[in-house]
């Protein structure tokens, strides 16, 4: 009998120590939240890699939180309330904003701490999450823009594909591709949204492709009225009003915007970033490929990151850097090309066929790559960027429109953008 009593004590025992390591392993379950915006196709794809994560790694849960508009908004929000995720989603141009306001921590320790594979990312990725000697950030997804065109219209005009066109080459090509000017199919789309505007981000790539560039990054002056930049600008605007190959402000917005009309063969040629492949995808009858961008003096293009970052008030940093990893890392980047987001920014899966795709189209995807190694990002690091970049877009509305000189515009955009940044 007491040995009964014995074990009944001892399988008693041993079933309250059972229950207290139940107990101490699901305490060690660690909850981080992220927060990131995203078509559906994103959420589904993301709420899967989260679940392969969180398989591979037990002791850390992720709790996804969409935000579907008015993101910025949201996030800023919820760091000021003291409810900051411990992963977000952000665009490059929005580190230094968030930076400056103390909003997030830098991630060198835990990169140098984990071995995170930085070697593997492309310089103009890297460059661009990284704020005053510190990183801040790991990459999503970019792309660089490049020429789009339509390859039966190519052929018709008797246009040969070529990576080593001049602007005098790419213009005589857009004149070639305008049966009747001012009218579509126009030779060239410019890069108008669906309501008729078009970001002066269009036209860094002309300008730094002459030796031009809107600020100086020393005496944070304007350089609108410079040589160099006035006469890239001049060049593309002359474009829509001179040659009449692209369409006006007015017209772009009549055809529901650039894209629309290279994708409804209203424009043989559209310089865009790589999201304009998985739409042209979707045309059955559409053959289309890519070019290397035209160039002046040297060559140059826009590249737009974006990428995830840990909020300084994150509760959980460490949990939340090797989530952070994951996302950065093959796994992570393997959704990228999947989802036509753009390139990934780690370099070995952007070479690799997951991203080219063989056989598909554009044939010359390879000129992703190569317009990558010149790419530029947008100057955000500058200070009051977001306000003389919206004051440099207002001046130039107009002209595109066709109400207002260019020269009459640039005074006054370059009045504007130095009064901003003179400001305090």
């Amino acid at each position: 009998m007491k040995r009964l009593v014995r074990i009944s004590a001892i399988v008693a025992g041993l079933a309250v120590l059972w229950l207290f390591v139940l107990g101490m392993n699901a305490q060690a379950v660690t909850t981080i939240k992220f927060t990131y915006w995203g078509s559906p196709e994103y959420d589904a794809a993301i709420r899967s890699l989260i679940k392969t994560f969180e398989e591979e790694n037990p002791d850390i849960k992720v709790e996804p939180i969409l935000i579907p508009s008015k993101y910025y908004d949201k996030l800023q929000t919820m760091i000021a309330g003291g409810d900051a995720p411990d992963v977000a989603m952000l665009a490059f141009d929005r580190v230094p904003q968030f930076v400056s306001a103390g909003a997030l921590q830098p991630i060198d320790q835990y990169v140098a701490k984990t071995g995170y594979p930085l070697k593997d990312l492309f310089p103009a990725v890297l460059n661009t999450f990284t704020y005053e000697g510190k990183l801040y950030g790991l990459p999503r997804s970019f792309s660089p823009f490049v020429l789009f065109y339509n390859v039966d219209l190519f052929k018709q005009a008797g246009i040969a594909r070529s990576d080593n066109w001049k602007w005098a080459d790419f213009r005589e090509a857009a004149i070639k591709l305008t049966p009747m000017p001012g009218r579509p199919p126009f030779g060239f789309a410019a890069h108008y949204e669906a309501d008729g505007r078009l970001f002066p981000e269009w036209f860094f790539p002309f300008i730094w492709q002459n030796g031009g560039d809107v600020i100086d990054p020393k005496t944070l002056r304007s350089r609108l009225l410079e040589p160099a930049t006035k006469e890239a600008i001049a060049f593309y605007v002359n474009l829509i009003h001179k040659d009449k190959v692209a369409p006006t402000s007015v017209q772009g917005q009549t055809y529901g915007g650039s894209p629309a009309m290279f994708l409804n063969r209203r424009a043989a040629m559209i310089i865009d970033a790589y999201n304009m492949v998985l739409s042209a995808r979707t045309q059955e009858e559409l053959k289309f490929d890519v070019m290397r961008l035209p160039y002046q003096k040297e060559r140059a293009t826009v590249v737009f990151p974006i990428g995830y970052v840990i909020p300084k008030l994150a509760r959980h940093p460490e949990e939340a850097f090797t989530f952070l990893a994951f996302l950065g890392g093959p796994k992570g980047q393997s959704i990228v090309p999947q989802l036509g987001l753009g390139m990934p920014g780690l370099r070995s899966i952007a070479e690799s066929d997951l991203f080219l795709q063989p056989g598909k189209q554009p044939e010359h995807s390879r000129v992703f790559l190569l317009e990558t190694e010149v790419a530029r990002p947008l100057p955000a690091t500058l200070p009051k960027f977001q306000e003389w970049y919206a004051a440099w877009r207002q001046q130039l509305e107009p002209v595109l429109a066709g109400t207002e000189s260019l020269d009459t515009a640039l005074v006054r955009a370059d009045q504007e953008i130095n009064r901003i940044l003179a400001s305090k």
